[in-house]
Protein backbone atom coordinates (compact mmCIF):
# COMPACT_ATOMS: atom_id res chain seq x y z
CA UNK A 1 0.00 0.00 0.00
CA UNK A 2 1.11 3.69 -0.52
CA UNK A 3 -0.17 6.84 0.40
CA UNK A 4 -2.24 6.91 -3.08
CA UNK A 5 -3.46 3.57 -2.23
CA UNK A 6 -3.83 3.64 1.60
CA UNK A 7 -4.80 0.27 3.64
CA UNK A 8 -8.82 0.38 4.35
CA UNK A 9 -8.67 0.82 7.84
CA UNK A 10 -10.85 2.76 10.73
CA UNK A 11 -9.11 1.87 13.77
CA UNK A 12 -6.36 0.37 15.15
CA UNK A 13 -7.68 -3.58 14.71
CA UNK A 14 -8.76 -3.19 11.04
CA UNK A 15 -5.24 -1.77 9.93
CA UNK A 16 -3.50 -4.35 12.15
CA UNK A 17 -5.76 -7.41 10.02
CA UNK A 18 -5.32 -5.58 6.59
CA UNK A 19 -1.25 -5.81 7.58
CA UNK A 20 -1.83 -9.38 8.77
CA UNK A 21 -3.51 -9.66 5.44
CA UNK A 22 -0.39 -8.14 3.27
CA UNK A 23 2.19 -10.12 5.09
CA UNK A 24 0.36 -13.71 5.26
CA UNK A 25 1.35 -14.54 1.49
CA UNK A 26 4.07 -12.20 1.09
CA UNK A 27 8.02 -14.20 1.09
CA UNK A 28 9.63 -11.35 2.78
CA UNK A 29 8.70 -8.40 4.88
CA UNK A 30 10.83 -5.07 3.62
CA UNK A 31 11.16 -2.35 6.29
CA UNK A 32 12.67 1.12 5.90
CA UNK A 33 14.88 1.90 8.27
CA UNK A 34 14.44 5.69 7.82
CA UNK A 35 10.46 5.71 8.05
CA UNK A 36 10.79 4.38 12.22
CA UNK A 37 11.32 8.31 13.43
CA UNK A 38 9.06 9.78 10.78
CA UNK A 39 5.48 10.50 11.79
CA UNK A 40 4.53 7.83 14.64
CA UNK A 41 5.43 5.39 12.18
CA UNK A 42 7.61 3.49 14.67
CA UNK A 43 3.88 1.97 16.37
CA UNK A 44 2.89 0.08 13.15
CA UNK A 45 6.54 -0.91 11.82
CA UNK A 46 6.59 -2.60 15.33
CA UNK A 47 3.46 -4.12 14.79
CA UNK A 48 4.72 -5.16 10.84
CA UNK A 49 8.10 -6.80 12.83
CA UNK A 50 5.54 -8.63 15.36
CA UNK A 51 3.83 -9.80 12.42
CA UNK A 52 6.44 -10.83 10.31
CA UNK A 53 8.25 -12.70 13.11
CA UNK A 54 4.19 -14.08 14.17
CA UNK A 55 4.04 -15.97 10.75
CA UNK A 56 7.09 -16.33 10.34
CA UNK A 57 8.63 -13.84 7.64
CA UNK A 58 12.53 -12.86 7.00
CA UNK A 59 12.95 -9.27 7.69
CA UNK A 60 14.91 -6.94 5.71
CA UNK A 61 15.92 -3.92 6.95
CA UNK A 62 16.73 -0.91 4.36
CA UNK A 63 19.06 1.56 5.33
CA UNK A 64 18.01 5.05 3.79
CA UNK A 65 20.08 6.67 1.19
CA UNK A 66 23.20 7.97 2.87
CA UNK A 67 21.75 7.82 6.56
CA UNK A 68 24.72 7.47 9.11
CA UNK A 69 22.18 7.00 12.21
CA UNK A 70 19.12 4.28 11.56
CA UNK A 71 16.95 2.74 14.48
CA UNK A 72 18.68 0.28 16.27
CA UNK A 73 15.04 -1.33 16.82
CA UNK A 74 14.56 -2.48 13.02
CA UNK A 75 18.34 -3.65 12.39
CA UNK A 76 18.33 -5.91 15.43
CA UNK A 77 14.66 -7.31 13.97
CA UNK A 78 16.35 -7.55 10.52
CA UNK A 79 17.47 -11.21 8.93
CA UNK A 80 19.38 -8.48 6.84
CA UNK A 81 19.98 -5.48 6.47
CA UNK A 82 20.39 -3.71 2.70
CA UNK A 83 21.32 0.01 1.67
CA UNK A 84 18.68 2.21 -0.13
CA UNK A 85 19.97 0.55 -3.72
CA UNK A 86 17.32 -2.16 -5.87
CA UNK A 87 20.37 -4.80 -6.44
CA UNK A 88 20.96 -5.14 -3.07
CA UNK A 89 16.94 -5.07 -2.06
CA UNK A 90 16.79 -7.90 -4.78
CA UNK A 91 20.11 -9.80 -4.04
CA UNK A 92 18.81 -10.20 -0.55
CA UNK A 93 14.96 -11.21 -1.43
CA UNK A 94 16.61 -14.04 -3.47
CA UNK A 95 18.84 -14.91 -0.88
CA UNK A 96 15.73 -15.16 1.84
CA UNK A 97 12.64 -16.19 -0.11
CA UNK A 98 11.17 -19.14 0.83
Amino acid sequence: MTKDDPIPAINDRDLKESLEDQIRPASVVLIPAGMYTHLNNSKWINAEIKIAKAFPKPIIAIKPWGALIFPREIIKEADETVGWNGSSIVDAIKRLAN
